[in-house]
């Protein structure tokens, strides 16, 4: 099993983004995918 790539850690506007739309769906999946985030970066 090859180790996962390096991320880089999100900014803080794209972190806000993360959290404001976890807030209003609760869905830490679809509040990655509409603030542009992975998951693992998060």
């Amino acid at each position: 099993m090859s180790p996962l790539p390096p991320t880089r850690p999100a900014d803080d506007s794209k972190r806000a983004a993360f959290l404001d739309e976890l807030l209003r769906d609760g869905n830490a999946s679809l509040a990655a995918l509409r603030a542009r985030l992975t998951r693992g970066t998060l």
